[in-house]
């Protein structure tokens, strides 16, 4: 994790809400974790194995195995066919694509409006999906369907070292991954993490509504993520600690804060300590016009009071913080 080895190498503390709040601007930086509340035993998610996106409704995950992957296990190909015959004077058209249905007295409407249910749009109520479909007597409309209804989807089962099985219709492709694909890929949940690339692709309303309204509110404020940083950068042996006044900031750091007794140090190091003690959150600068007012930046005056600091600031004797400024770790009492 690039930002666990820019803490470590940098030696300074960063205060922890800057960091999530980082992460979280960067798009791919971040997971997304789903739990469902104990106070609704009923409820469970249902994950897609293959990948990952879950959902509240089993069928819906079905569906999206169904539409979204059948291209993993079959080889799909389009060849052309005959024209429907018998006289349409209309046609149906989704309400929401466009896309032409087909007549309501052929055959195959009844299959083609479930599938198009399925696949686009699951997650709206099916007779509210079929409120929506429109008739078209167009006859432009009547002839497009025709042609588009000869070209014919065949779909060959994918096999190693053969150019694959018997064709199938879709019909009898989505029969096969429902008795073989679904019972292995998709698992019932009560707890579960996802990238947030997947977080992006969730259909059901439920989920992206909790999902829209936390990122909201993270965005602004990313007080979770921090605690899940916190709990992570522990993992990783860096150090959080809180500074500064009132309930104090939470910074992370790879050096242990460590306090050390002006009185058992050498008077340059002692005088340093005592100064950032009165004067914490000073810069270099600052300190050393008080402690040595007047003198050159390059005096050896200057240079001796500034030599110890690296060798401190190693220790966790002086915290350097993430914007150059100084302070001493207080002891506990």
């Amino acid at each position: 994790m690039g930002l666990v080895r820019q803490v470590s190498g940098a030696k300074r503390a960063y205060p922890l809400l800057d960091l999530a709040g980082l992460l979280i601007s960067k798009p791919g930086f971040c997971f997304v974790k789903l739990e469902v509340n104990p106070d609704i035993p009923d409820l469970s998610f249902y994950q897609c194995k293959l990948c990952r996106i879950p959902s509240t409704d089993r069928e819906q995950i079905e569906a999206h195995v169904l539409a979204d992957h059948i291209g993993d296990y079959f080889e799909v190909e389009e060849v052309e066919g005959d024209a429907p015959t018998g006289t349409f004077v209309c046609v149906a058209k989704c309400g929401y694509s466009g896309a032409l249905l087909g007549p309501p007295n052929h055959h195959s409407y009844g299959e083609t409006v479930r599938r198009m249910h399925a696949s686009r749009f699951a997650h709206l109520d099916l007779n509210t999906y079929k409120e929506r479909i429109k008739l078209s007597h167009d006859p432009e409309d009547v002839e497009r369907w025709k042609a588009e209804a000869a070209r014919k989807v065949v779909y060959r089962l994918k096999q190693e070292g053969d150019e694959g099985g018997e064709s199938m219709t879709q019909a009898e492709a989505e029969r096969y991954l429902r008795a073989e694909v679904l019972p292995k890929n998709v698992a019932r949940t009560k707890r579960l993490v996802v990238s947030e690339d997947v977080a992006h692709e969730i259909k059901d309303l439920s989920i992206k509504r909790v999902l829209r309204d936390e990122w909201q509110r993270e965005s602004r404020f990313p007080l979770k993520l921090s605690f899940a940083l916190r709990a992570a950068f522990k993992h990783k042996h860096l150090h959080v600690f809180k500074a500064g006044s009132g309930k104090g900031v939470n910074f992370v750091t790879s050096v242990p804060p460590v306090p050390l007794d002006p009185d058992v140090a050498i008077p340059s190091i002692h005088d340093v300590l005592m100064y950032l003690h009165d004067h914490p959150g000073c810069t270099r600068q600052q300190m050393v016009e008080a402690l040595r007012p007047g003198d050159d930046p390059e005096s050896e005056a200057v240079k001796e009071l500034l030599q110890p600091l690296h060798w401190l600031i190693e220790r966790g004797h002086i915290i350097e913080f993430f914007n150059g400024t100084l302070s001493v770790p207080l002891s506990k009492k």
